[in-house]
């Protein structure tokens, strides 16, 4: 459970070198808007698809809730997961092409979230590029667990409640860190660990809903 100690290892995890004081606020109230280009590309967080996309819907801009949500790759994200869970089922394996255009987008969806939710001041790189927040990147698992790529869409279910959840309190975290960074350039570190915390989570469930890993992703935050 999100509470408990014991930690399990899970092939996919986002980590974030903290910055809790210190920060930009000139850029930290100018974040949404300066972080735009990378969100175009690779979507941004959920609490952007959960809070802009259904008034985009509202006033006749419905197109626009792709970007916000997925981005221009992760059109393409979809398309080559829908290949490559053909593929495992037929093969056992994922075609390693495929399989690295997914990590180029996650890894990269990883830097815009972190800059757009205030974790980290500095701009990040398009594409390629270290950053102060990234997510592992294990190597491709040797065997396939077919039936549960088959299945993957009803496994995650269970998720589900918890993702709204989770991104609807960490729409308000995000809220509560933009104010505070802005007004006294402080992340309160309280805030900053579980925004970290869910995005973590987050993660996992999109890395295995993307079939880069069979580990069913553990219900918590660390």
């Amino acid at each position: 459970m999100l509470g408990s100690r014991e930690r399990t290892a899970h092939p996919f995890s986002f980590e974030v070198e903290p910055a809790y004081l210190g920060r930009k606020r000139l850029t930290g109230a100018c974040r949404f808007l300066l972080a735009l280009p990378h969100i175009v590309f690779t979507g941004g967080p959920s609490l952007l698809g959960m809070v802009i996309a259904p008034l985009l819907v509202l006033v006749g801009l419905a197109p626009l809730t792709i970007p916000l949500s997925i981005g221009a790759l992760g059109v393409i994200a979809i398309l080559t997961t829908v290949m490559s869970w053909s593929g495992i089922l037929i093969t056992g394996r994922q075609a390693r092409n495929l399989r690295e255009f997914t990590i180029f987008f996650v890894n990269w969806r990883a830097k815009t979230i972190a800059y757009t939710t205030l974790l980290r001041d500095e701009f990040p790189s398009f594409g390629f590029g270290n950053y102060s927040a990234s997510l592992t990147n294990p190597l491709p698992p040797p065997t396939r667990n077919r039936l549960t790529v088959a299945l993957r869409l009803p496994l995650l279910i269970p998720h589900l409640p918890m993702l709204v959840i989770l991104n609807a309190a960490l729409t308000f975290v995000s809220l509560l860190a933009w104010a505070t960074v802005a007004l006294f350039g402080r992340y309160p570190q309280p805030l900053y660990e579980f925004s970290t915390g869910v995005l973590r989570y987050s993660f996992r469930v999109e890395t295995y809903l993307l079939l880069l890993h069979d580990d069913f992703p553990p219900l918590r935050l660390d």
